[in-house]
């Protein structure tokens, strides 16, 4: 028993560090402040553009789909990995908000998830991504051209 607490202790602190290189998010400093980065399977927001497939590998595999909304639990239902984000987003009710679409081709303006990304008044719970800094106005404004092209998939 005291060679497992001792164990215990012994891993707790070796895995911390003293924060030196770190923002406040946890987030390496001295790299770009242009492109937030929390998964290294990203691309630079220079090639973002208003498709799902841009959109699905700059925003929802680098920020939505790292810990929160991924199978097997996904979280209100929401999976945005690859091959699964279209399905849960568009013509699809939001959970937290059932009169508003997740996704509204053509309509941005009442597109839940637009909502929630900019942290509307309205919304159920807190802005996305949930404690973590906000996505940067050109990501979110390639979502908003998506959707309002149609949100083709």
């Amino acid at each position: 028993m005291l060679i497992t607490i001792a164990m215990i202790i012994i891993f707790l602190f070796s895995c911390t560090g003293d924060g030196v290189g770190l923002d406040e998010y946890g987030n390496p400093t001295g790299s770009s402040s242009d492109s937030l980065i929390w998964n290294d399977n990203h691309t630079d927001s220079t090639s973002l553009t208003a498709t799902l497939e841009s959109i699905q590998t700059n925003i929802f595999d680098a920020f939505c789909a790292v810990k929160c909304h991924k199978s097997p639990r996904p979280k209100k239902g929401l999976n945005l990995e690859d091959g699964e984000a279209y399905n849960h987003l568009v013509n699809i009710e939001s959970k937290e908000k059932p009169s508003m679409m997740r996704v509204k081709p053509f309509n941005s303006e009442n597109s839940y998830i637009i909502w929630k990304l900019e942290g509307r008044t309205g919304i159920s719970g807190k802005q996305m991504p949930l404690n973590q800094p906000p996505l940067e106005d050109t990501q979110i404004e390639a979502i908003r051209d998506w959707i309002d092209l149609g949100a083709p998939e």
